[in-house]
């Protein structure tokens, strides 16, 4: 079950709600679940389904405070008891205090100051061409450079600006993913390793020429942070 408990600087307090309703634990990786299939129950964390009893929706009141409603059911989310301590469950709507909550930046949570990150902006970049042969061959470096030292929070910000915000630029054209395309980029980013590593990569060429390209992330701060993700 998941439970209120006093707040910490831990990833597993830290939720993302993404625009489908999931709601997803920083941490675990793991979706707001509602026990059973009905969207009525003890509220517990799950694998992601993408079916409606995982799926949330943010009901704003005032003085920046909000209630969240299972999409299933309708039923909002509550804390078992009166006094908002304890585990939660789904239940009627009431307005009543347990069931209100309110949003702490994460970077606030985690110790990061004012960073706010930009859109994430990714692009295909040519790392190398050939002409006249049948197969190219080259050494791919995957990479890390930042302007910030790389701790476990200012990595959790970067995985949440890549879910928040992704633009992919082709050609003179440029898209928002998907959310489950920047959920999967977010999640990559959430296992991978900072070192350098190059790996030799090849394809065939069946024309005149061909190239080989890398799909590189790149943020910008508002405090002129910088982040570069080559992958």
């Amino acid at each position: 079950d998941v439970n209120t408990y006093l707040c910490e600087e831990d990833l597993d307090q830290i939720w993302t709600l993404y625009e489908n309703g999931e709601l997803i634990n920083r941490q675990s990786g793991l979706c707001l679940d509602v026990s059973g299939r009905t969207g009525y129950g003890n509220i517990g964390t799950y694998y992601c389904e993408n079916k409606k009893d995982q799926m949330w929706e943010k009901l704003d009141k005032q003085d920046g405070l909000f209630t969240v409603r299972n999409k299933l059911s309708g039923q909002c989310v509550d804390v078992n008891g009166s006094d908002g301590k304890g585990s939660i469950q789904t239940y009627a709507c009431t307005n009543t205090d347990d069931q209100d909550w309110n949003l702490v930046p994460e970077e606030e949570v985690l110790g990061l100051g004012e960073l706010v990150w930009g859109r994430a902006q990714g692009s295909w970049r040519p790392i190398a061409c050939g002409e006249g042969i049948s197969e190219l061959i080259v050494g791919v470096t995957k990479s890390v450079t930042t302007s910030h030292e790389l701790t476990e929070e200012f990595s959790v910000s970067i995985a949440t600006a890549i879910t928040a915000a992704f633009d992919v630029g082709v050609g003179s054209v440029e898209a928002s993913v998907s959310v489950e395309t920047a959920k999967s980029f977010a999640t990559t980013w959430g296992t991978e390793t900072i070192d350098e590593i190059t790996t030799t990569r090849s394809c065939k060429v069946t024309g005149d020429s061909a190239c080989m390209y890398q799909f590189v992330i790149e943020l910008e701060g508002d405090e002129d942070e910088t982040f570069s993700w080559a992958n």
